[in-house]
């Protein structure tokens, strides 16, 4: 059976999903989501300032299609509301993190402090999509 290559679409909230055709009938195939959790600290400017770029990023995504920032939610997390996340994280803020399907973390290596918005997009675009 032969079947055609999948084709990216945008609905009209912007939201990407897939769609393949094996000639009969179209099926859609969801694209795949992503978690991702930053831990920071509050009056932390490197925290402060990838946040504002990863923010950035999955703002533009919504409209350039790039389908894994697309699908991507991020939490936020201060490492002073667990004892757990301040002992483990206290020296290394910022840490980013991908949630895997058994909501396991996977560290995502360090993004550069002076590393563009537009670069992290690219980066982490190729991080998320080798997952």
């Amino acid at each position: 059976m032969f079947r055609s290559p999948l084709a990216k679409r945008l609905d009209l909230r912007g939201q990407a999903s897939w769609r393949a055709s094996d000639g009969s009938e179209d099926v859609e195939v969801p694209a795949k989501a992503h978690k991702l959790v930053l831990y920071s600290k509050q009056g932390c400017c490197l925290c402060e300032g990838l946040q504002e770029k990863l923010d950035s990023v999955f703002a533009a995504a919504q409209f350039t299609g790039q389908l894994n920032l697309a699908n991507t939610t991020m939490e936020v997390r201060d490492i002073a509301e667990k004892k757990e996340w301040e002992q483990k994280y206290e020296y290394e803020v910022p840490v980013l993190t991908w949630l895997d399907p058994d909501d396991a973390e996977v560290p995502i290596p360090r993004f550069p402090p002076r590393l563009a918005a537009e670069r992290i997009g690219k980066k982490l675009e190729e991080i998320l999509s080798s997952l």
